[in-house]
């Protein structure tokens, strides 16, 4: 039986300004997926970028798979707020679709909403398939 769709989940910090990305990982505790410094960031927009990221998942259920990651991730980011208000910061955490066989249900529980909410954090969709 062929997958519905497949994703991963990711929190991607963004800086403004030239903060150290080593120093801020080492910071929140959790080994980052990718890290992009101020000086090698590309193009016309500058800016110093962490990204963590969930494994693949294949769960229909993406309220779940999102409440889990948050809450997994959540313990370690107890004060992004105030680290994204002190260094021209901003978070988005992603929802990206890597394969598409039909369109899927997107949904966010409470309590993501909450964790969100004191994280600080926008929420985007994105789609690197199209649909078939």
């Amino acid at each position: 039986m062929e997958e519905k769709y497949s994703y991963h989940i990711s929190l991607h910090l963004s800086f403004k300004k030239d903060v150290d990305v080593d120093e801020l990982e080492r910071h929140f505790g959790i080994e980052a997926h990718k890290k992009i410094s101020f000086l090698d960031s590309k193009g016309p927009h500058k800016a110093a970028k962490i990204w963590y990221r969930s494994k693949e998942s294949t769960n229909v259920n993406t309220d779940q798979a999102i409440e889990s990651f948050t809450s997994h991730i959540f313990e370690y980011f107890g004060d992004l707020k105030e680290v994204l208000a002190n260094n021209n910061g901003k978070a988005t955490f992603s929802l990206i679709f890597t394969k598409t066989n039909e369109r899927p249900i997107i949904g966010l529980t409470p309590a993501t909403i909450s964790m969100f909410e004191k994280l600080g954090v926008a929420f985007d969709v994105d789609f690197m398939d199209t649909f078939n």
